[in-house]
């Protein structure tokens, strides 16, 4: 593991974020790094009522995950748009025809074996992501959709071209939680 021989006396605890945290005390933690998990997950309720729990006051959390409306037109084209530098992608969902208001669960199959590299992911709109994340006691500090910036633009022009034909594939979120009055 990467972590552990980066951090030796650091601490990893395997957790299924679909359950609470009860290995970590209320008030315990001063951030929380949820990256790219979300798009994974079926619930976002549970692991953010959780964050807002185990969050000291003041506390931050900080989310990147799949950007709903990039999520909302691959589901919606069955296509994953590439920019060239990933493996072919197949995409495969229940629906002919997305509903953008609900939450959806689509595959994508990476490279040319469908079997060994596949990953599950749930579309959401961008209320489904928010609104969750307030009702825990959250307050949004910042939204940011990630794009070239003009150092990358001017090494990689093409690159930059393909990447704004298409929304930024993740969001990312910056929350705070208040005082103990907020949390649930």
């Amino acid at each position: 593991m990467q972590a552990r021989k980066r951090v030796p006396r650091g601490e990893f605890v395997y957790a299924d974020l679909g359950e609470e945290l009860t290995w970590l005390a209320d008030n315990s933690v001063d951030v929380v790094l949820c990256q790219h998990v979300f798009s994974h997950l079926e619930m976002v309720t549970t692991p953010l009522n959780e964050f807002a729990r185990v969050l000291d006051d003041g506390g931050d959390l900080l989310i990147s995950t799949h950007n709903p409306i990039h999520e909302y037109l691959v589901v919606r084209d069955e296509n994953y748009p590439s920019t060239g530098d990933e493996p072919e992608a197949t995409v495969e969902t229940n629906s002919g025809s997305p509903d953008y208001a609900e939450t959806e669960r689509y595959d994508i199959h990476w490279g040319t074996d469908t079997l060994a590299n596949r990953g599950t992911y749930y579309r959401r709109s961008i209320e489904s992501l928010l609104s969750p994340l307030l009702a825990a006691g959250f307050e949004l500090q910042a939204v940011e959709e990630p794009t070239p910036d003009e150092a990358f633009a001017r090494e990689h022009p093409e690159l930059t071209r393909a990447l704004r034909t298409h929304p930024p594939e993740s969001i990312c979120l910056r929350a705070t939680i208040g005082g103990s009055d907020t949390k649930q």
